[in-house]
């Protein structure tokens, strides 16, 4: 109301202040929360992907995906580590960002997982 019926601008602009300096602190836990991205990740992101598609829709393993990619000696180790990693959390919430077809996945799954 101070805005319309009496021209004062001050209230809008305390509001503009707070919601501003709100969003600042925001934004600051927001990042301070994240981590850093990993560059040995964010280097290899293709081959991950490709050794992922190598196992699921070629049935092959991790060490024959591993050695199709001709990956330097000091990268195979971690990247099996990743590469394991990756699989073990594929799911059918995230497989399509590796170019997989459900069915594919459904396949591979059902060869991977134990009897019970």
């Amino acid at each position: 109301m101070a805005l319309y019926e009496r021209a004062d601008m001050s209230v809008a602009r305390d509001l503009f202040e707070w919601a501003y300096e709100r969003s600042v602190k925001t934004y600051r836990a927001v990042k301070q929360s994240m981590q850093e991205p990993d560059p040995f990740r964010m280097r290899l992101r293709a081959a991950l992907s490709q050794a992922i598609c190598t196992v699921v829709a070629e049935h092959k393993t991790t060490t024959q995906a591993i050695d199709e990619l001709a990956l330097a000696a000091e990268e195979i180790e971690p990247f099996r580590r990743m590469l394991e990693r990756e699989l073990a959390q594929l799911t059918e919430y995230n497989f399509a960002r590796y170019g997989l077809r459900f069915a594919q996945l459904k396949t591979w799954l059902e060869n991977t997982r134990p009897r019970t």
